[in-house]
Order: structure tokens, then C-alpha cells, then sequence
């Protein structure tokens, strides 16, 4: 219930923007701690309030029916391994599926790049 005010206030904030504007929400560690019938109800709130919202979880998909849609991006990492994998998720507010990654792109004429020092590795890399 103490989000109910928040999510509120920030609707009617934004009320005052540009139609085209966006109605962002930005949480940390969202709704952690509380059961999932609570969880989902919030997320429905922002879908009714109308509010673009980012979420940043653990443990969180966002897959509940009061959702009518999401992308998702999950961060992936493995022990030992310098590097995250991005998984790339929708939902349709009734299932969640894997999204197509967008297609790899040449470098554009003109864009920076950088050589690696590392006499192991001496192909530049975009950065």
C-alpha cells in the first residue's frame, strides 16, 4: 500500500508533460521483500498509472497478468568468466518468450576504435 501514494504522485507529476514525453520510474531492488500477489498488483498500478518503468531485481521477471507488456533484459555471468551474456525476454501479458537479438552492424566509417596492448589479442575493438 505504500507504493500506491508514490506511484500516484509521479502520474500526476507527468500528467504535466508532453503527451510524447516519457513517464519514467526507475526502481532499485524492486518491490524485494514483499509476496508475489502484492508484487504483481503493483506493477499493475504503474500499467494503470501509465508510468514507463525500469526495474532492477534479483529475482523479479515482471510476468503477471496485471502486466500487459514487457521487455526484459537479464544479466547473465558466470564465475571466472570476464564478461556478462544479455538475455533478452518479452512479455505479452499472457506468456514470456526469448527476443531476437538485433542484428550485428558493421562499424560506421569514422567510429573510434581501439587496439588492445595485450600482444595476445592485437585485433582493435569497438568501444
Amino acid at each position: 500500500m505504500v507504493t500506491l501514494p508514490l506511484f500516484a504522485a509521479a502520474s500526476s507529476h507527468y500528467g504535466s508533460a508532453a503527451p510524447e514525453a516519457p513517464r519514467l520510474v526507475m526502481l532499485d531492488e524492486a518491490f524485494a521483500g514483499i509476496d508475489d500477489d502484492s508484487r504483481a498488483k503493483c506493477l499493475g498500478l504503474m500499467a494503470q498509472f501509465d508510468l514507463d518503468f525500469m526495474l532492477t531485481s534479483e529475482r523479479e521477471w515482471g510476468c503477471y497478468a496485471e502486466v500487459p507488456g514487457l521487455a526484459i533484459a537479464q544479466l547473465v555471468r558466470h564465475e571466472g568468466i570476464d564478461a556478462v551474456y544479455l538475455s533478452r525476454w518479452t512479455w505479452d501479458g499472457a506468456q514470456r518468450r526469448p527476443d531476437e537479438p538485433p542484428p550485428m552492424s558493421a562499424p560506421v566509417a569514422g567510429e573510434a576504435t581501439r587496439v588492445h596492448q595485450d600482444d595476445h589479442d592485437p585485433q582493435p575493438s569497438l568501444f
